[in-house]
């Protein structure tokens, strides 16, 4: 599969003159431009008015889109039930967890959360307090945690992430407990609004664009953090080794008067190897023969001040 082929992934794109989705008249109000909207990020909706085609920022990741993790793996899992309508298998799954009070058609925006989390890997971070069917008490849980945001604008500009748990009350309050419906952000648009997927919005799981009008607040889940990919392993910068020196040979003896290249190479290796101090001037003077008598003195020989083989040769050794 390329690139291409999973930012155009999805159900395939009916005509662009199908109407989208009517306005939720069960489930809150609808932003008016709600269609251009999600026409300008989705393409045209599908035969049933859901705008199913998954679209993908310009650095996403391969791995987001084949192995997802935390919100990646959350908004996936909502994508899966795009278009799915009622009863369906989110109200009988968690029927299956919590009893036949369950059975039948009811309310599941909240219980759709519960659900994308679980097949996400994203559980403990979505119901902290364990399942939700109930829109306060979900709400509730982003109290508790304390990421709890009122659905201002600015609020939604400087904290709401994609992922985010939003809640909306028709009335327009941010009282928690007066919420009424529920969703998962997708997209946090420029003007303050958000882009969501929320089941049972009319009677099925659809894209919605929400105001903050209609938010009474939201919450930023703790998502799982994807596994960074392993990193060759460093190796460590090598030491750095001291430049090699030349020793001079012994032959001819170097002594008092001598100069030129040679005698350079001896003050130099004198430096190196005794930290002698000498000025590199190719003139064996009298700082330079002390030099010689100090190092043959350090190597156990005849003390003359001399530079002849013996003193090369201890010298050399010396030097490494």
């Amino acid at each position: 599969m390329t690139a291409d082929d999973m930012i155009n992934e999805g159900s395939p794109l009916a005509t662009p003159d199908h109407e989208p989705l009517p306005p939720d008249t069960k489930n809150g109000p609808t932003e008016s431009d709600e269609g251009p909207v999600l026409s300008d990020m989705y393409g045209a909706s599908d035969d049933q008015g859901v705008y199913r085609r998954a679209v993908y920022s310009a650095g996403f990741s391969v791995a987001a889109v084949l192995a997802p993790v935390g919100t990646d793996a959350m908004l996936a899992e909502a994508r899966k039930t795009l278009g799915m309508g009622e009863p369906n298998k989110i109200q009988r799954w968690y029927q299956s967890r919590n009893g036949n009070a369950f059975a039948g058609n009811w309310a599941w925006c909240q219980a759709s959360v519960t659900y994308w989390s679980s097949h996400s890997g994203n559980y403990a971070q979505v119901c902290p307090r364990g399942d939700r069917a109930y829109t306060v008490y979900g709400a509730e849980d982003g109290q508790y945690l304390k990421l709890w945001y009122a659905g201002t604008v600015e609020n939604i500009k400087a904290h709401c992430k994609p992922g985010a748990i939003v809640y909306f009350d028709w009335s327009g309050s941010n009282n928690v407990g007066a919420v009424d419906h529920v969703g998962v952000v997708e997209h946090v648009l420029s003007d303050g609004r958000v882009q969501t997927i929320e089941g049972n919005t009319s009677d099925m799981c659809a894209r919605r664009v929400r105001s903050a009008g209609d938010i009474a607040g939201f919450w930023n889940p703790a998502y799982v953090k994807p596994t960074p990919e392993p990193q060759p392993e460093s190796k460590p910068a090598p030491k750095p080794t001291a430049p090699k020196v030349t020793v001079p040979g012994g032959n001819p003896y170097l002594k008092r008067g001598s100069r030129g290249t040679r005698v350079k190479q001896l003050q130099r290796a004198l430096n190196a190897v005794r930290k002698a101090g000498l000025s590199v001037d190719g003139e064996y003077g009298p700082k330079t023969g002390a030099a010689v008598r100090a190092f043959q003195r350090f190597a156990r020989l005849t003390v003359d001040g001399v530079y002849g083989p013996r003193t090369a040769a201890a010298l050399k050794k010396a030097a490494g």
